[in-house]
């Protein structure tokens, strides 16, 4: 198990999309069969939202234990400033892997502070 974590930290990807900053999406591997989930929590909700959607790896269409990536895309609805904590969790383990400062301004562009 811990091998597998360790893969997860090391493959996650940090995607910036858009010319236009409107929007920031975040790729994290992913494994739903290994009992672990990617969830996450935003401090203040009312500055961004997010988006969600899994993608499995083409190959694996019928097998129900396939992996993908899970795909997080975050998009400003109020200028303003907050922190999003992506988890990797099952019932009896709790890892919060990114910490991420998002600043939406006044024309709800992004970007990510340090």
């Amino acid at each position: 198990m811990k091998k597998i974590f360790l893969v997860l930290i090391i493959s996650l990807i940090l995607i910036a999309c858009g010319k236009n900053n409107k929007s920031i999406s975040y790729e994290f591997d992913s494994s739903p069969a290994s009992g672990y989930t990617w969830t996450y929590e935003i401090k203040d909700p009312n500055v961004l939202r997010i988006n969600e959607s899994f993608e499995i790896e083409k190959e694996c269409l019928e097998d129900k234990k396939c992996s993908g990536s899970q795909i997080y895309e975050v998009i400003g609805i109020q200028k303003g400033e907050t922190e999003i904590n992506f988890k990797y969790s099952n019932n009896h383990d709790i890892k919060i892997l990114k910490k991420i400062k998002i600043r939406v301004n006044e024309d709800l562009t992004l970007s990510e502070i340090d």
